[in-house]
Formats: structure tokens, C-alpha cells, sequence
């Protein structure tokens, strides 16, 4: 049987192209890769050349040549192209068919190296002759044991607007393709066509459980939130992996907009990730209108009385310039418990409002069991001088009852102006790896005793020493004396130098003193950071 599919199998491409003649494309086929192993079948999946079309400036060219004299020349499984000009493509036929005795999936994956990268155009092309750019990789199709697709089109293509940028490049620009194959029931992440219009025909308002598998349905989860559907008493869950990585048309990064706006539309249901990974989330709060205001940012804009559980974050990336934000969720209020979530491999960044890596601001009864923040940032933009920065939590808002059971942080907090005083009139400011602005002080010291912690763990990495400088104006620093951090790394180039730790300076004075940031919760105006608490364990680095 056969089947016309846009997408990939097995074959490796190679191109290599410059503008000076004798430089060439070079197309090769291999044997099948297999990314997982298999014990119970074997994969094989073998691709050819079963065909190529030259065109430029649109227009079709006969006999392998290009209008301007550039040719092509097939040799078994390899295609070599001379002397392309800016307006030439190459569109290329592959087939390929599933020996394996276990059906497969297989996607294609591009990638473009060389000084005309963001030049060349790469795209498949489907029997109606639309185009859709590859960025990075499409999606994984399904195919069957014996199962033939013999019209996989892939055209490369030097755009008009490339010729005079591109004179004069000598150097070879490499675009490799790889199609991939592995076994047929293996679990992928649906990922996100970019649209802002979700798929919202999975709900309706009789059902109190829904199960979600497509990137499109999540996208519609946000749609139903923001036109006031709060989910109360009902329960989504998550039956696959979700990549939220998505381009434009010009190949700009599409945003996810958050689920929810802020204080008044708001998730208050129950989100069970079922062990699922949320991959690739990015928002840039520009991009998406978000600014100066109540709204939140995150994975949720807002939660009220909600259970978020059993979720991951991975390669997430958001940021925004003053609105509170948190990588799952911008705001948490009322009763609301978090459990088995783990975010790595994230960023976050803000100018001016609660960040967290976890959590924008909360208030109310809050429980965190089972949580992992690592391998992440947690910043506040340059020029800020009013952000609240926590690994877990940005900052407490009004009153709260707070429980960690079992957290684990290991975050870096690029914090460098809050913590340095870009403004020369705070200590440590509002920053901890715990939570950033704790809205509590105990004999000057910023503490939480509304936080309650069990086997919690706080990891410090080389990067705990900034360095600090107070003008008289603005009144003593009080630093750690030296015998509190002497067992601690001191940043490359300072030392303490025996200066009195509570010197000020003239504005004409330039000095720089060792300033050590070992706090779980922010100070302010005045007040140390809380470097301490019951149940939570430090590690510092070696």
C-alpha cells in the first residue's frame, strides 16, 4: 500500500552552497538511524532519490539546469549542484518504505550552519504544491509494516533578496537533514502549530472531567479560562507530552498567552499532568501586550482554590516587564495545593514585581509537596529596583499559611542590581531562594513564620558572591561579617579587605566590598535576608 505523507523517514542530507563556481549541494542517503532501542523488532527504513525539479525565479528549468547555467547531477543517491544563484530551488523527491516488521514514526529535523543560515529557505512541499518552512523539526507521523510514502518533497531555496548579501561568500553553508525513525508506540509530545485559536470542542458544560493529548486543546483550555470558564469543581488531565515551541510565518517565536488574566479570571479546578511533560513554553510579554498591569504570567495568569499536580516543565523561557509571574503560575490565591511538579531547564526574568520559579506572588493556604526547581534562572531585568525574586516563590501578598514538604531548589538567582543596589539605598533587597519578598521581619532580619518546611533543600552554587558599594548619602550597609561567609567562595578578583563592614563612602570614592548572598527570603530598606529556617537544609558550594 501507499501513502502520500508530509514529513520524513530515514535518509541524511547534506548541502553545501556558496555563490563562486565549482561550489556544490551534495545529497547522501543512509541507512536508518534508530534513536531507541528494540528488542522485540527491528526497524528499517530505507529512503531513495525518486526525483528533482529545478526552478528560478520561479520558473521551471529543463534538462537539470538552472536559467542563469548552475546544473544538477544525480549519481545513484547523490545530487550535486554548481554554480546556484540567489532565485534558484531545488525541490527534491524521496521515497521511502517501512521494512521494519514494527510499524514506525518518523519525523524531519533541519538544521542550517554557515553565514547565509538566515537566508536559505528549507520547506516541505505537499501534491497541492503549498510550502511550509521547516524550523528545527515537523511532527512524527505513523507509518505502518510495509507501508511505502513515495512523494516526500523538500525544497531548498537561495531567495531573491539573498543575492546581494550573499556576494563575495566564499565560505560553504551545511544544511543537514536528518529524518528519523524509531518504533511505532513510542510516546512524542504533540506539538503546537503556533495558531492563537484553540481547539475548544472537547468541552462541555455537562462533563466534571476532561482528558487533553493535543497541544490545540491546551490552547483551548486558555481560551474557555479567559472568557471567565474558571473550572470550578471540574478536573482537566493530561494524556501526552505538550511542546509549546511555535514560529510565525517570518519565523519569529509565537508566545503562548497565558491561562487566565489575574485577579478576577482565574483557573480554580484541578490540573493533573499524569506525569507529563509541558516542554518549550515561551512568552515575551511584550509580544503579547502584557505590561504594567494586574495580569499575570506563567504557565496559569492565575489560580484560586486550584490543584495543579503530577506536571513538568522543561526549556521553558518567559519574559516580562512588570507583571507578577511565576513559571507555572503568575498568581495563587485562596486554597491551593501544588504536588509532584518539577521545573528544569527554565529562565525567567522581570523588571519590577514578583518573580518566582514557580510562583508570581501568593496569599492564602498553600501546599507544595514533592516540588523540583533546577538547573534554572530566576532574574530581575537590569534597571530594576523594585523586583521580588524567589526560586520557588516572588513574594507573600497580605496573609498566607504556607507548607513546603519535600522542595527541592537548585537555582541560580541573577538578581545582580536587587541584590547590589543599583540605587545605592538597599541591602540585600528582595531576593531569596526561597521566597523573594517574605513581608516579614524579625529583629532587622527578613523571616517566614508562616512557612512550614520538611525535608527541604537549598543548593548555592558559585555564584553566591556579588560585590556592593554604599555612598554616605545614603547611610551604613550592614554586611555578613567575615566569620559568617569566610567558608564560602569569594568571587574572582575581591577579597575582604579588612575594611570596617560598616564604612559609607564619599560620592568621589570608588571601592567595591565582598557581599555575600546566602538567604532564603529578601531583605529591603535596612533589613538582612533570612538565611536560616526549620526544615530546610543548605548546601553550599565546595
Amino acid at each position: 500500500m501507499k501513502k502520500r505523507i508530509l514529513a520524513s523517514s530515514i535518509v541524511s542530507i547534506l548541502i553545501c552552497l556558496s555563490l563562486i563556481a565549482g561550489s556544490t549541494f551534495a545529497l547522501f542517503t543512509s541507512e536508518s538511524k534508530v534513536n531507541i532501542a528494540i528488542t522485540s523488532g527491528k526497524v528499517d527504513v530505507v529512503a531513495s532519490i525518486d526525483g528533482l525539479e529545478l526552478y528560478s525565479m520561479e520558473r521551471a528549468c529543463a534538462n537539470n539546469t538552472f536559467e542563469n547555467g548552475g546544473t544538477a547531477t544525480i549519481d545513484g543517491n547523490n545530487l550535486a549542484l554548481t554554480n546556484v544563484s540567489a532565485g534558484d530551488k531545488a525541490i527534491v523527491t524521496i521515497g521511502f518504505t517501512n521494512n521494519s516488521s514494527i510499524a514506525v514514526k518518523y519525523r524531519l529535523t533541519t538544521e542550517i550552519n554557515g553565514e547565509l543560515a538566515d537566508d536559505l529557505v528549507v520547506s516541505t512541499v505537499d501534491s497541492s504544491n503549498a510550502y511550509t518552512a521547516i524550523f528545527g523539526q515537523t511532527e512524527w507521523e505513523k507509518l505502518e509494516v510495509g507501508e511505502t510514502v513515495d512523494s516526500l518533497k523538500v525544497a531548498v531555496e537561495l531567495p531573491v533578496d539573498a543575492g546581494e548579501e550573499a556576494e563575495g561568500i566564499t565560505t560553504p553553508t551545511n544544511i543537514s537533514i536528518s529524518i528519523e525513525a524509531v518504533q511505532g508506540n513510542v510516546s512524542f509530545a504533540d506539538k503546537w502549530d503556533g495558531s492563537t485559536v484553540g481547539d475548544t470542542s472537547w468541552y462541555n458544560d455537562t462533563d466534571m472531567e476532561f482528558t487533553l493529548n493535543k497541544a490545540a486543546q491546551f490552547v483551548g483550555l486558555s481560551d474557555l479560562v479567559d472568557n471567565g470558564n474558571t473550572f470550578e469543581g471540574k478536573t482537566i488531565k493530561l494524556a501526552s507530552n505538550l511542546d509549546l515551541e511555535a514560529y510565525d510565518a517570518n519565523g519569529e517565536r509565537v508566545s503562548f498567552d497565558p491561562i487566565g488574566y489575574g485577579y478576577n479570571t482565574v483557573f480554580k479546578g484541578t490540573f493533573d499532568g499524569q506525569g507529563h511533560t509541558i516542554s518549550n513554553l515561551y512568552q515575551n510579554g511584550w509580544a503579547l501586550g502584557l505590561d504594567y498591569s494586574t495580569e499575570g504570567g506563567g504557565l496559569f495568569a492565575s489560580v484560586v482554590d486550584a490543584t495543579i499536580k503530577n506536571l513538568n516543565i522543561d526549556n521553558s523561557e518567559i519574559v516580562m516587564e512588570c507583571i507578577d509571574m511565576g513559571t507555572l503560575v503568575g498568581y495563587s490565591y485562596g486554597n491551593c495545593t501544588y504536588e509532584n511538579i518539577t521545573v528544569k531547564n527554565s529562565a525567567i526574568a522581570n523588571y519590577n514585581r514578583y518573580t518566582g520559579g514557580l510562583i508570581g506572588e501568593v496569599n492564602g493556604t498553600q501546599t507544595f509537596t514533592n516540588i523540583r526547581i533546577e538547573d534554572s534562572v530566576v532574574s530581575a531585568l537590569w534597571g530594576t529596583y523594585d523586583a521580588s525574586v524567589g526560586g520557588v516563590i516572588g513574594g507573600k501578598w497580605g496573609d498566607a499559611d504556607l507548607t513546603f514538604e519535600n522542595v527541592y531548589v537548585d537555582v541560580q538567582l541573577d538578581t545582580f542590581n536587587d541584590v547590589c543596589s543599583n540605587y545605592q539605598y538597599y541591602n540585600y533587597r528582595l531576593s531569596g531562594m526561597l521566597i523573594g519578598n517574605s513581608e516579614e521581619v524579625t529583629d532587622g532580619t527578613a523571616t517566614a513564620s508562616y512557612l512550614k518546611c520538611n525535608n527541604c533543600t537549598v543548593v548555592y552554587r558559585d555564584w553566591v558572591n556579588y560585590t556592593y558599594c554604599e555612598f554616605e548619602s545614603a547611610g551604613a550597609p550592614s554586611y555578613r561579617e567575615p566569620d559568617e561567609w569566610k567558608f564560602l567562595r569569594v568571587q574572582e578578583g575581591y577579597a575582604y579587605d579588612g575594611v570596617d563592614p560598616n564604612h559609607t563612602h564619599d560620592t568621589d570614592e570608588t571601592h567595591e566590598e565582598l557581599l555575600v548572598f546566602d538567604q532564603l527570603f529578601g531583605g529591603d530598606k535596612g533589613v538582612k535576608g533570612g538565611k536560616a529556617h526549620t526544615g530546610v537544609t543548605v548546601i553550599y558550594p565546595d
